[in-house]
């Protein structure tokens, strides 16, 4: 998993337009929006809000949680550069070893 500098979410954001693009070594791999994520990826937050409980598991405040994804997995192949940019978050670049 990669992470960086934790980002605020402001309410006015849509997170349902987010635009994210990977690229890899330059060359548009995927793309996708985030209502890909089952409509809007604050709609899946909301449901594992509600599903944990039943499974007698909780959030914690350090805890890392994923929505989704808006693009199909890729092969990650030793060598490749890739870099996923979005509307507004900040860029991830990856380089595979």
């Amino acid at each position: 998993m990669i992470t960086g500098t934790p980002v605020a979410f402001h309410p006015a954001w849509d997170l349902r337009a987010e635009q994210i693009t990977t690229t890899a070594d330059g060359a548009v791999a995927a793309m996708g929006q985030g209502r890909d994520i089952l409509g809007d990826p604050l709609k899946a937050l909301v449901w594992l809000t509600h599903r944990l409980p039943a499974q007698d598991i909780a959030l914690r405040a350090e805890g890392i949680v994923l929505a989704g994804s808006v693009h199909a997995s890729l092969p990650l192949t030793p060598g490749t550069d890739f870099c996923a940019t979005s509307t507004r978050l900040p860029g991830v670049l990856l380089r595979v070893l």
